[in-house]
């Protein structure tokens, strides 16, 4: 029935969007943090260790000049990447809908002029067909 349909689409709806929900926020998370903290390691390794002989504390306050100079780079770098990549996700989907949107029109035009014909679904694994119509 109608009502069923409706309840199944919804559920499969619902799987969707938890599914998504988790890989979002995990990439998320790697895009803000994981990077930015793989980042700060590799530029504080050469800082920590360095066995450059200086003298006093002029050798300690370079370092830190520097290692919070790269810092605040690396920072900027990882937030204008994820924004590049949070744009490039979102220009992605809507080359999906103007797709979708375009075949739309074509399906309107070849209705119009008399041209179109419904394709049989050969195959469904969770409704079931009648010759290539849902029961």
């Amino acid at each position: 029935s109608l009502k069923s349909a409706y309840t199944s689409l919804v559920g499969q709806a619902n799987k969707i969007h938890i599914k998504r929900l988790w890989y979002i926020m995990l990439e998320q998370f790697l895009m803000k943090y994981g990077w930015a903290g793989t980042g700060m390691i590799m530029i504080s390794i050469p800082i920590l260790t360095s066995q450059r002989q200086s003298s006093g504390e002029s050798g300690v306050s370079e370092r830190t000049e520097y290692y919070t100079t790269a810092k605040n780079l690396l920072t900027s770098g990882a937030d204008a990447m994820e924004r590049l990549m949070t744009a490039y996700k979102e220009v992605v989907e809507l080359a999906g809908y103007t797709s979708r949107v375009h075949n739309m029109f074509n399906v309107f035009n070849d209705c119009a002029n008399s041209k179109y014909q419904r394709g049989v679904v050969r195959e469904c694994h969770e409704i079931e067909l009648s010759n290539g119509v849902p029961v």
